[in-house]
């Protein structure tokens, strides 16, 4: 696999904007990472922290899993539900908690 520096920057718009940035997520071969995926895993604001911007933690996750893969959303996978669980029994308010996946790695892809 190449490194995800080498390459990755050619995808890089020059905007800050998340919706410009989602989309060149998803057109991104900077990487072996795409020839396996069917599709990038952006990270997401929940809709129930919305209300509450600025946000106070953003969990960045290792790689997303065939589950995450296949939604197109981070944190749905088997990982994602126990996270989830963890903060709910540390947190009096787990639905205050801001989940983002950026940063996809080769071996949570699942290939032929």
């Amino acid at each position: 696999m190449s490194p995800v520096a080498k390459g990755a920057a050619a995808f890089v718009p020059e905007t800050s904007e998340l919706a410009v940035l989602r989309e060149a997520v998803q057109q991104c071969h900077g990487c072996e990472l795409y020839r396996r995926a069917t599709q990038a895993v952006f990270g997401e604001i929940l809709e129930s922290t919305k209300s509450r911007l600025p946000i106070q933690i953003m969990m960045v996750g290792e790689q997303p899993g065939d589950k995450e893969d296949i939604a197109g959303h981070p944190f749905v996978g088997p990982a994602g539900k126990l996270l989830s669980q963890c903060l709910t029994r540390r947190s009096r308010n787990p639905k205050g908690h801001n989940i983002k996946s950026l940063n996809p790695a080769d071996n949570a892809i699942k290939g032929p």
